[in-house]
């Protein structure tokens, strides 16, 4: 499959569905890097700081492909989902509200997430990953 980064957030979004524990989304399209998404183990896998994947831009045309778990290179830690989610949320702010989130709605972040490691956000001085 391919898209964009609002596909990619969409992706993300749903990952809470997957029941599979061997599933795993590997994405392309990030320069000279391949990103794993394990859905089910709430992870991410991305050798780079979530700091590089913003800078990137993540312009270019992006490919979803499914795999499995021995699809990752060996020696990859697993990072919270939700930091990756954040990020990506972060670089589509630009854009707007994303689609299904409803302009007319208040909204309540329930709880700040918790990451292992953090560095700021460009535009809000909120703490993220790194």
């Amino acid at each position: 499959m391919d898209g964009d980064l609002l596909s990619f957030a969409s992706i993300l979004r749903n990952a809470a569905q997957e029941r599979d524990p061997r599933l795993v989304w590997r994405v392309k399209g990030i320069p000279n890097e391949s990103l794993y998404v394990a859905p089910v183990a709430c992870k991410f896998f991305f050798e780079p700081t979530l700091a590089r994947l913003r800078a990137t831009g993540l312009r270019d045309e992006l490919t979803f492909e499914t795999v499995t778990l021995d699809a990752i290179p060996a020696g990859m830690s697993g990072k919270p989902l939700v930091a990756l989610q954040w990020v990506i949320g972060e670089m589509i702010g630009a854009a707007g509200l994303l689609p299904w989130l409803k302009a007319d709605q208040a909204l309540r972040l329930k709880s700040w997430p918790i990451f292992p490691c953090s560095t700021t956000m460009r535009h809000t001085g909120a703490s993220l990953p790194c």
